[in-house]
């Protein structure tokens, strides 16, 4: 999406299409848009989301019509096939996660082609099908709409996550109004210029420095590569979901936000929570809840959220380096629960500090493909040497040091203070500073577009 392609031709192409086509034929040229996207990246990515897509509506039509064995052996037979694309199709070629070559001789020629989307439509299509099942609310009777849902495809890349009920009024009546199209341009330009100028230069210390030998770095280094990678995460998943409300607010869809400056929280639990929220709230209302009711001992609690942890963990990869940064995570989170009610005394900020420490020091486990090669990067970020004459330290400061400033400033909560001052003053004055802004933020994504093609989704 992040593309020039995208955003000077198939958008105003599509927006255009879109506008005119009226509400009646809107969900139409959306699923067609959709289907444009998936295919135009790979047309064999196509076949997964078709699978979803007929498994969610053929859920739902059984949970209808059906006994209620037979509706929830089919809700059963409906989980496993999606979960089974979301472990296949999400992951196939990616880093350490040849799930083809694991599992037959020679890897599938099949899987040397990219899907995306297979963490979202298989999430819809699980959800869609047990919400009606359990009788949430009625089944979406078009075919069209159902599938425009399941496939939603701004949301493609890395969500928002979505949930029918929120928006099946959006889809029965697709509205686009001045106020949408306007905080869609908005949210649309904040993404590209996250990806473009935070996310993909901070990869780029990144790489720079993590290509080093452990050696050569000294412990300032490592914490300037550890911050650069975790910094550069969040903005690639928060510029996607950005630009998918973007386009959401466009076509006339409520968006869901899916950030709320998760460095900002008091400890891993409030991360979760902050950080691809509408993907926790999708792990606790078809993982946790299920398997720890509110009349169930407080005992079910701590493996009923390890076990929706598991998953958000699987959600994000699949792999060895994942593994061993599952088991940390997992670990914080039983001595979160453990020692909770200490923890609490303790002061917001102090606990905030604490778990960013934590972060910044497991993270590493993911970026290795070699345990080593992370337990090595870890020892030396805790060493506390190598200082005097540090270089590359010397160098990531003299070059990237307003970088750093400014993602800083936005990945944490003050920047969410100013922005909400601002939009407290006259609105005179916010209706010409804000087009100023975006347009310059705008010309600054589009001249990066034009110097380079930047990194792909980093997942």
């Amino acid at each position: 999406m992040v593309s020039i392609g995208f955003l000077y031709f198939f958008l105003p192409v599509f927006m255009a299409l879109y506008a005119l086509a009226g509400q009646k034929y809107r969900p139409v040229m959306f699923l067609l848009a959709g289907v444009f996207v998936v295919g135009w990246d790979s047309v064999y990515g196509l076949i997964p989301i078709v699978l979803s897509i007929v498994l969610g509506y053929m859920s739902a039509l059984v949970s209808e019509k059906a006994p209620r064995k037979a509706a929830g052996a089919f809700l059963a037979l409906t989980v496993l096939l999606n979960v089974a694309a979301l472990v296949l199709f999400s992951y196939s070629r990616y880093y350490d996660t040849d799930l083809s070559g694991r599992l037959t001789t020679h890897p599938l020629p099949f899987f040397d082609y990219h899907f995306i989307g297979a963490g979202v439509y298989t999430l819809h299509s699980i959800s869609y099908s047990a919400d009606i099942f359990m009788k949430k609310y009625e089944r979406e009777k078009s075919f069209i709409k159902t599938a425009c849902y399941i496939g939603f495809f701004p949301c493609l890349i890395c969500g928002p996550i979505l949930r029918y009920d929120r928006i099946r009024e959006d889809l029965a009546h697709p509205v686009i109004s001045y106020d949408k199209m306007a905080d869609g341009i908005r949210s649309l330009v904040y993404g590209f210029s996250q990806k473009l100028i935070i996310a993909s230069p901070l990869l780029t210390v990144w790489q720079r420095l993590s290509s080093q030998k452990t050696a050569d770095l000294s412990f300032a280094s490592c914490w300037f590569a550890a911050a650069a990678f975790s910094l550069a995460i969040y903005f690639d998943l928060k510029a996607y979901c950005d630009i998918a409300k973007g386009l959401g607010l466009m076509a006339g869809f409520n968006m869901p936000d899916n950030f709320s400056a998760p460095f900002s929280a008091g400890g891993f639990n409030e991360l979760m929570k902050r950080f691809c929220s509408t993907l926790y709230e999708w792990a606790r209302d078809y993982i946790y809840r299920p398997l720890c009711p509110k009349s169930e001992k407080e005992s079910i609690y701590l493996p009923a959220m390890l076990a929706a942890t598991v998953f958000g963990i699987i959600w994000f990869g699949i792999g060895g380096r994942y593994f061993v940064w599952g088991l940390f995570f997992m670990l914080i989170l039983t001595f979160e629960y453990i020692s909770r009610k200490l923890l609490t005394k303790m002061n917001h900020v102090l606990r905030s500090v604490f778990m960013n420490i934590l972060f910044l020091g497991g993270l590493p486990l993911t970026a290795f493909s070699s345990p080593a090669d992370s337990v090595r990067f870890i020892a030396k970020m805790f060493s506390f040497s190598g200082l005097t004459g540090d270089v590359y330290a010397l160098y990531v400061v003299k070059n990237y040091f307003f970088l750093y400033f400014i993602a800083i400033l936005f990945a944490f909560a003050p920047a969410r203070l100013v922005r909400t001052n601002f939009n407290r003053l006259n609105p005179n004055i916010v209706r010409i500073v804000q087009p100023i802004v975006q347009t310059i933020l705008l010309l600054l994504s589009t001249a990066f577009l034009c110097a380079w093609q930047p990194e792909g989704f980093m997942f």
